[in-house]
């Protein structure tokens, strides 16, 4: 593909959770569900997903500023590296 991906790239930190600064919450079933609903919101800068499938709650955790880092078994959260306008976001290009 020439040109620039619309794409994020995010920062992946295994039985990592993301406390505080929630934008809201989402029931994906992925982890990659997860980190392309956070790439389609404006003000997602990071994300939690709870892995444990016996969770019946919501398993992904948008985040904007504000949170702060704690080890928790079963989560895998993700930081976004690059920012770029999000008005030249294509959810096609989003993995």
């Amino acid at each position: 593909m020439a040109g620039a991906s619309c794409a994020l790239d995010y920062d992946v930190m295994r039985d990592v959770n993301l406390q505080g600064g929630d934008i809201g919450a989402r029931r994906t079933s992925s982890l990659g569900e997860c980190r392309r609903t956070c790439t389609l919101q404006l003000k997602c800068i990071a994300f939690t997903f709870i892995t444990t499938r016996t969770f019946t709650g919501p398993r992904c955790w948008l985040k904007q500023r504000g949170y702060v880092t704690q080890a928790s078994s079963g989560t895998v959260s993700g930081l976004v590296r690059q920012h770029l306008a999000r008005s030249r976001r294509d959810p096609a290009q989003v993995l």
